[in-house]
This record gives structure tokens, sequence and C-alpha cells, in this order.
């Protein structure tokens, strides 16, 4: 399934670090669970991979990443806070150096950090992705620039495009 994926470091988000800054318990280094098709474009960006390269240790104490396993075999609303409480959330504890593969397409998260004293965390994150998203998604574009520039305001629908 996996075998047509590659590299998109000249669109979307290209090549990512997620940065856990030391001492930071709310905006950017609290991330809810999503998806990351979740914004819109699932039927284009996925199956969508993405590979994390671990800069630095991941624990609780420093806001690692939690997965819910199994979901990437559906959809669903995005959970609450609450809900998460009785699901199956798994949490990732990696060292600097270790790799993890993850579909975009499972529910994750990358709560703050429990240890608001902690060095914080960084995490390098290359996509992988199908096909059409390179037919659709021009180099230094975003998923949204389409609807605006690449078709002069047209959308098409993703089948008009096979």
């Amino acid at each position: 399934m996996v075998d047509h994926l590659r590299e998109a470091p000249d669109r979307l988000d290209g090549n990512s670090v997620v940065i856990k800054v030391p001492g930071a318990a709310g905006g950017l280094a609290d991330l809810p669970f999503h998806r990351d098709c979740g914004m819109g474009g699932h039927p284009v960006r996925c199956p969508m991979l993405n590979v994390g390269i671990q800069l630095d240790p991941a624990s609780a104490e420093a806001g690692q990443l939690l997965m819910i396993p199994g979901s990437h075999q559906g959809t669903s609303r995005l959970p609450g806070r609450r809900e998460v409480e009785g699901l199956p959330v798994t949490p990732i504890v990696t060292e600097p150096g270790d790799v993890t593969v993850h579909f975009g397409h499972t529910l994750h998260a990358a709560p703050p950090p429990t240890d608001l004293g902690a060095d914080g965390r960084k995490a390098l994150y290359l996509s992988f992705m199908p096909p059409l998203t390179f037919d659709m998604v021009g180099p230094g574009q975003g998923y949204n620039d389409v609807l605006f520039t690449r078709h002069a305001g047209r959308i098409h629908h993703v089948d008009q495009l096979r």
C-alpha cells in the first residue's frame, strides 16, 4: 500500500520540526488529538506516512507523542479530552536517534510537557505522500493554495484529475 509514496519536502508542510519549548504549556505546546489530513485534503493526502527522527528524549515530562492504535482504519469526529480517557491511548517513549513511523490519518496528539522544567523536545518529520498529492499540490504550495491559485478559483473534484 505504501510502496508508491514519495517524500514531499517541497509542498504542503514539507519536512517539519516539532519543537516543545521548555516551560511552555499552551499554544502549539499542546497539540490535541488530530489527523494530519483532518483539516481537509484526505482524498488527496492519504495514505500519508510520517517518519519521525527523534532528536531529544520523549516522555510525558517532555510532551511526548500519543497515538490511538487502530484509529487509522476509519473516520470519526475528533475526540474531546474527556472522551480520550476511555480510548487505548499509547504513549510513544523515545530516545535521541529513535525513528517513529505513523500514518497521518491515525489519531495522534502531543500534549504539553508534564514537567515545565524539562528540557523540551525536538523531532524532525519527513512526510511521504501518494501520487495524487503531487498532481494537485505544486511545489511551494499548501493544500489550501490549490483552491485559489492552481485552478483560478475553481475547485475541481479529485475524480476529474484522474
